[in-house]
């Protein structure tokens, strides 16, 4: 039997393995750490929530589903169940990608790794809901966390 939790947690620990010491491509990635292997056997994230904190994110990214910002505010974005904004003090974790030059800032490529459901670029755990926590590394940001934390 295979043992979900155990392999979601070796899934996360080599993704940052692989990120941390090489330029990888998301197309090549998933089948380097075995997790093509998961998505075979069914398991996806589906029907699990995953909580990212990062910079910011772009789920309008058309790899992460194309959601738009009128319908992620109003809670209609399929599996990107909500956010916050620690920068801005609102429920809004978006940072926009300019996809011209293919630029990606750094939590919407965790976002991607971990959630995204193109078929070329799959991640890890494409059917997983998701969180997103915004957190700009700045003392405004950290001052309105710890009050967040100790609420």
């Amino acid at each position: 039997m295979i043992n979900k939790n155990k392999i979601t947690i070796l899934i996360l620990i080599l993704i940052i393995i692989e990120s941390s010491f090489s330029v990888f491509a998301m197309d090549k990635t998933i089948k380097n750490i075995g997790a093509d292997f998961l998505h075979k056997a069914g398991i996806t994230g589906k029907g699990k929530t995953v909580c990212i904190i990062d910079s910011g994110f772009d789920y309008t990214h058309p790899n992460l589903g194309g959601c738009t910002e009128n319908n992620f505010l109003s809670g209609n974005c399929n599996r990107f169940i909500g956010g916050y904004d620690f920068g801005e003090n609102d429920s809004n974790p978006i940072e926009k990608v300019d996809f011209t030059n293919n630029e990606a800032k750094h939590g919407t490529q965790v976002l991607g790794i971990i959630a995204s459901n193109d078929t070329k670029y799959k991640g890890v755990a494409p059917g997983a809901n998701v969180i997103m926590i915004k957190f700009p590394r700045d003392n405004i940001s950290l001052s309105r966390a710890e009050k967040f934390a100790n609420y």
